[in-house]
C-alpha cells in the first residue's frame, strides 16, 4: 500500500510552523497501515498514541495538529480526518465511487456530509439508479438520487452499545448475510485489525496462532481500548515486570483466563540495605 506525500509537504506554511513531533504525527497519520485514500478512516487516540510512540509529548502534539485545521477528528465514532489527503491521491472518477463505496462502510458522522462538501466529486456515487443501489447510513446534503425509491432496505442503524465502526450492506454484493455475522469477511477483517493492535500491544510474542483463536473465542473481551489499557495495568506488576518478563503469562492463556479483569498487585518494598535477603533467596533457589 503506497500513499502520495508532495514534495512541497515540507515548504506549506503551516507544516513549517509545526514541531518536530506534530511533523512526525501527521506524517503518521497519512502514511499509517489503517489510512484510507480518501483520508477519512476510523482510527482511536489509543492506537495512534501506541504507534507513534511520543510518549507525554504525545498530547501537545495532537493538540498542536488539531489547531492547524489539517485534520478533524470526532471523539464519539473515532474517525479521523486529513482533509487534504483526497486532493493529492485522487486520480479519476473510478477513485471517487471507491471512496463512496468506503462511506457507507462508516458510522454515521458529521464528517461524512463535511467531506461530501470538501469534495462534491465523490457525491454522485453516494447513490445510484434502482439497478445498482449503494445504501449508506446518512443521507448526503442535496442529493436528490437519496429518496426512497431508490433505497430497497431502511437506513442501517448500527447497535448503540457498539464502540467501532460497522459495515454496512451494499445491494451488490448479493449476499443475505448479515455483516454482523462472524463468517462474514468485513467481520473478519475488522476483527483481525483489533487483535493485531492487541497482539502489537502485549508484550510477550509467543504463539501468535493460538492468541488470534483466543481472541476470536473470547467472546465477553472488552472493548480493544479497555483491552489495551488492561495490558499497560499489568505491565506494572512484579510478576510481569520480575526476570525480564519471563513470567508474563502467553497471550493465549492471558485472555483465556480473563485476565483483563485482574487487579494489579503491588510490589511491597523491603528494607534489606546490605541485599541479605536476596542473597539469601538466591542461596535457597540454588540449592
Amino acid at each position: 500500500m503506497y500513499r502520495t506525500v508532495c514534495c512541497e509537504f515540507w515548504t506549506d506554511p503551516k507544516v513549517k510552523t509545526m514541531t518536530p513531533s506534530q511533523k512526525l504525527l501527521f506524517l503518521y497519520l497519512i502514511t499509517n497501515p489503517h489510512s484510507h485514500y480518501s483520508g477519512l478512516y476510523y482510527l482511536p487516540l489509543v492506537t495512534m498514541r501506541y504507534e507513534v510512540n511520543l510518549g507525554t509529548g504525545f498530547r501537545g502534539a495532537w493538540q498542536g495538529i488539531q489547531s492547524s485545521s489539517l485534520t478533524t477528528y470526532d471523539p464519539q465514532t473515532e474517525f479521523v480526518w486529513v482533509k487534504n489527503m483526497y486532493r493529492f491521491q485522487r486520480n479519476g472518477k473510478n477513485m471517487d465511487r471507491g471512496v463512496a463505496t468506503h462511506l457507507s462502510t462508516l458510522h454515521n458522522s458529521t464528517l461524512l456530509h463535511q467531506f461530501l462538501t470538501y469534495y462534491p466529486s465523490v457525491s454522485p456515487y453516494v447513490a445510484g439508479p434502482p439497478s445498482n443501489p449503494l445504501r449508506t447510513p446518512f443521507e448526503p446534503p442535496s442529493n436528490p438520487l437519496m429518496t426512497s425509491q431508490y433505497i430497497t432496505e431502511p437506513p442501517f442503524e448500527p447497535p448503540s452499545t457498539s464502540p467501532y465502526p460497522v459495515p454496512v450492506p451494499v445491494s451488490s454484493l448479493n449476499s443475505p448475510k448479515s455483516l454482523n455475522s462472524p463468517k462474514s469477511e468485513e467481520g473478519k477483517e475488522s476483527e483481525k485489525g483489533e487483535f493485531e493492535t492487541f497482539w502489537a500491544a502485549y508484550p510477550r510474542k509467543i504463539g501468535k496462532r493460538a492468541a488470534q483463536k483466543a481472541f476470536q473465542n473470547a467472546h465477553n473481551r472488552p472493548r480493544i481500548n479497555d483491552l489495551i489499557s488492561a495490558i499497560e495495568r499489568a505491565r506494572t506488576s512484579p510478576q510481569w515486570a520480575k526476570d525480564g518478563g519471563q513470567y508474563i503469562p502467553h497471550p493465549a492463556t492471558w485472555l483465556n483466563r480473563g485476565s483483563w479483569d485482574d487487579e494489579p498487585t503491588e510490589q511491597v518494598g523491603v528494607n534489606d540495605p546490605n541485599g541479605f535477603l536476596a542473597g539469601l533467596n538466591d542461596f535457597i533457589a540454588r540449592r
